[in-house]
């Protein structure tokens, strides 16, 4: 017909090899061709027992879900760099375990000096300046104490058990892109921030920007117990009472809520847009700025809004619980060794490898970032490879005549009982669109491009 593209409607009588020829509309082979060129349907040779009508692709797809000989589904190379990275997150287990440890043991060196120093404590909170609530010593701050304890373990066991199944798909290269794992992300915003604390300290002390050192000098005792209430308290008043609370009273006056309405108190599966990401830098302001007013140096504010940001995250996204382990992780880092008395080494090691990792972290959290306030997918894996199992189609183009090609059966068997138009997919397009990855002729929209529907290219 003139005009029409030209294709084989008229099989052969005598093929030479029944791989040669395409069964769905007769069109002989290119050399080397793994597709048809006029329908797109697969050569025969490249599957195993292949099906004599289209329902039967469809089911053989379906139930077997394989691919033909060189088009087998390739592992996205961002799943493979989460594994390999994931493997750095064993670091921060060991640093968890022996901080736990440390804690758990130091509740002994704790109890007798909370007891017998007369040792009191101001329990406050931060808007933005300090405000005393009350004053707890003696037998009320030691239940206090253990209280804290008690919150740090549990912690760290919920996120253990809300984690390992999502790590261990990290792992073996299951996991899908842009989702993490509670103790991936915990472990990737330690790496940042230790890695961004020491560059603020560097530049701090290169610019003589003022005192580096810490107010945290008193007796062992007193740093357990500190550092211990840091991981605890100061995620409450700033994460739950800035963070959580306004956003109650914002999701009130706009009439949409959690489902569970104690995920304002324990945080976890919050949708993080504009309100979310507005209280997360303020709470972080004042985290950074309270700091300051706690005797750290003037460095100490950016470095503590940087932790800030990281524990608002978690809280939204993971829970109260991942954010007190992260707080926990960074502050108990360097006790054990205190408590036990063993060199300083492993901890140093460890520290120094966060510090590698903490720059690789640093970089894929500011492209996610990036890719938040854009609205696009950055390093994005664009290697060809199947979005779904491949199930040829009768033809790649809508015939003028609207009448079915009479498909070729090399064995020389019956034709299969097909209807008299083709059986198009769901969203299909059809009208000249040929795939410059694979020659698919096939394609659906996908906002506002075209994805060819074998291989997933967009154009």
């Amino acid at each position: 017909m003139s005009g029409d593209i030209q294709r084989s409607d008229i099989p052969p009588t005598a093929p030479p090899s029944t791989g040669d020829f395409c069964i769905q509309c007769g069109t002989r082979f290119k050399e080397g061709a793994v597709f048809c060129e006029m329908c797109g349907a697969v050569r025969p040779s490249m599957i195993t027992a292949p099906p004599t009508s289209q329902m039967d692709w469809r089911m053989w797809a379906l139930r077997r879900n394989e691919y033909p000989a060189g088009l087998q589904k390739r592992t996205p190379w961002r799943a493979v760099l989460k594994a390999i990275f994931s493997l750095s997150i064993f670091t921060v287990l060991f640093s968890l375990i022996m901080g736990l440890a440390a804690l758990i043991y130091g509740v002994g060196m704790v109890t007798p000096y909370v007891l017998d120093t007369g040792y009191e404590y101001g329990l406050y909170i931060v808007v933005p300046v300090f405000v005393t609530l009350a004053v707890l010593s003696g037998n009320a701050l030691l239940a206090y104490y253990f209280a804290v304890v008690a919150a740090i373990v549990a912690s760290c066991s919920w996120v253990f058990l809300t984690s390992y199944k999502g790590f261990l798909k990290e792992l073996t290269v299951k996991a899908k892109p842009r989702e993490h794992s509670p103790i991936f992300d915990i472990s990737g915003l330690v790496f940042v921030n230790v890695f961004l604390t020491v560059a603020i300290v560097v530049i701090a002390v290169l610019l003589g920007a003022g005192d580096t050192d810490t107010p945290v000098d008193g007796d062992l005792e007193e740093t357990l117990f500190a550092l211990a209430n840091a991981s605890v308290w100061e995620e409450v008043i700033v994460r739950i009472l800035l963070i959580g609370v306004p956003l109650l009273a914002i999701d009130l006056i706009r009439r949409k809520s959690m489902k569970r309405w104690y995920a304002y108190f324990l945080g976890g599966k919050f949708a993080i847009g504009i309100p979310e990401v507005v209280l997360v830098i303020v709470s972080a302001t004042i985290f950074g700025y309270a700091h300051f007013l706690g005797g750290w140096g003037f460095w100490k504010v950016p470095a503590a809004a940087i932790g800030g940001v990281a524990f608002g995250y978690l809280f939204l996204r993971h829970g109260l619980a991942s954010a007190i382990v992260m707080h926990f992780a960074i502050d108990y880092a360097g006790m054990p060794s205190q408590v036990f008395g063993y060199s300083t080494v492993p901890e140093t090691v460890i520290l120094l490898m966060w510090l590698g990792l903490g720059f690789v972290f640093t970089v894929y959290y500011m492209t996610r970032i990036g890719e938040f306030l854009t609205g696009k997918k950055f390093l994005e894996d664009d290697r060809p490879r199947p979005f779904a199992a491949p199930v040829p189609q009768p033809w790649g183009f809508q015939p003028s005549s609207g009448q079915r090609p009479y498909p070729y059966t090399p064995s020389g068997g019956q034709q299969p009982n097909a209807p008299s138009q083709p059986v198009e997919p769901a969203g299909a397009f059809y009208g000249g669109y040929v795939c410059p990855n694979c020659g698919y002729t096939q394609a659906r929209w996908n906002n506002g491009q075209f994805q060819c529907l074998r291989c997933g290219k967009l154009t």
